[in-house]
């Protein structure tokens, strides 16, 4: 018995139409009773149905009492005072001339006669130092020395202590310790009224509103349009600010998205065919062939081609390596039969050595579902 693949390919045709008819028979039944809900839909006036309900929350906004008045900081310290002190302390110490007063490292290196006795070794070694002779003969060498040089116009150390500045007067002015007291106290104080003006906050009870959605766009048809709705109408998107029975465009419409502007047309491919040295009339885009290869030009006037006006586009490949021989083989086994196994949703064919192979239409006909 001889394998009919047209009388098989028919009947495996009706089998899976039939299977697809059966599983989107349910999917186009819902997608007509979506396509009526829908119909239903568009015909309601959303906007006159929420309206009760916006102005129910409008009443209510305005009914909420007002908040609480902030407090009254007047007489406080406000930061900017605070630093504009400390700025003006920071100059007038900067004009102090300190030069001549002992600093805190001089005073760390003095030390009490009974701690200098202490220090000093029993027996010390006094080599190095100075003796009796050596005094004297530094006494007679003096007289050799040069007369003492003329210091006329030199600062004397009265003529420094006449020039040195009075200390500032920094009377009024807040110290240290006063400063961090005035910073603690407007650190308190601000905490309270943060703590107060979150209470208020927190006492005010926020009601969810309903959810905005822009109306769903239609078409303008010449009829009234209710305020907030959306039409398209000459290429634009319009929302109406107020009732009106004019069409879009006007001081009644608000528009949402301008018609866009037609752009530039962009450039195109031409092929010109087999490249000509005669012709002078190529442009920028023109595709010519020559010597088994074709060439787009950059530019107009490209010039000769192959050339730097010219970028190739494809080129004759390469011959490639001859294939295997093909050798002939044995003929397989033939199909004598196929059965379709409706309950199982699969098809089995059976060859004349004894094969059957059996195929799952299941998945096939679950991802068509879809």
């Amino acid at each position: 018995m001889l394998f009919d693949g047209k009388a098989f390919g028919e009947e495996m045709v009706g089998v899976v139409r039939g299977f697809v008819e059966q599983a989107l028979a349910p999917l186009i039944a819902e997608n007509a009773a979506l396509a009526a809900r829908l119909a239903t839909v568009e015909t309601r006036d959303v906007a006159a149905e929420l309206r009760p309900e916006i102005e129910a929350v409008a009443r209510a906004v305005a009914a909420l009492p007002p908040p609480p008045a902030a407090p009254d900081l007047t007489g406080f310290v406000t930061r900017a005072y605070l630093v504009e002190v400390r700025d003006a302390i920071l100059t007038e110490m900067e004009s102090v001339d300190l030069s001549g007063f002992a600093t805190k490292a001089d005073l760390a290196g003095l030390v009490s006669i009974d701690e200098l006795r202490a220090a000093l070794p029993d027996d010390p070694d006094l080599s190095g130092f100075a003796t009796r002779d050596d005094l004297a003969e530094v006494r007679s060498a003096i007289p050799a020395l040069p007369e003492a040089p003329d210091l006329t116009g030199f600062a004397t150390k009265a003529d420094l202590e006449a020039s040195r500045q009075p200390a500032p007067d920094l009377s009024g002015f807040l110290e240290k310790g006063e400063g961090e007291e005035i910073r603690g106290l407007l650190v308190r104080q601000t905490a309270e009224i943060r703590a107060e003006i979150h209470d208020a906050i927190a006492a005010v009870e926020l009601k969810e509103g309903p959810q905005g959605k822009l109306p769903i766009a239609r078409a303008w048809d010449d009829d009234v349009t209710y305020a907030g709705e959306v039409r398209t109408h000459a290429g634009a998107l319009w929302q109406a600010s107020r009732d009106t029975g004019k069409a879009p465009g006007g001081a009644d419409w608000l528009c949402l998205v301008p018609k866009a502007e037609d752009g530039a047309p962009a450039p195109r491919f031409r092929i010109r065919g087999t490249w000509d040295e005669r012709a002078s009339n190529y442009t920028e885009l023109d595709i010519v062939a020559v010597n088994g290869a074709s060439f787009v030009a950059r530019c107009d006037n490209p010039g000769p081609c192959p050339g730097d006006g010219w970028q190739l586009w494809a080129k004759q490949g390469k011959p490639g390596q001859p294939g295997e021989k093909v050798v002939r083989t044995d003929p397989g086994p033939r199909p004598v039969s196929f059965v379709v196994d409706e309950d199982q949703v699969a098809l089995t064919l059976a060859l004349d050595d004894g094969t059957r192979l059996t195929a799952d239409l299941y998945p096939l006909l679950a991802q068509v579902a879809k």
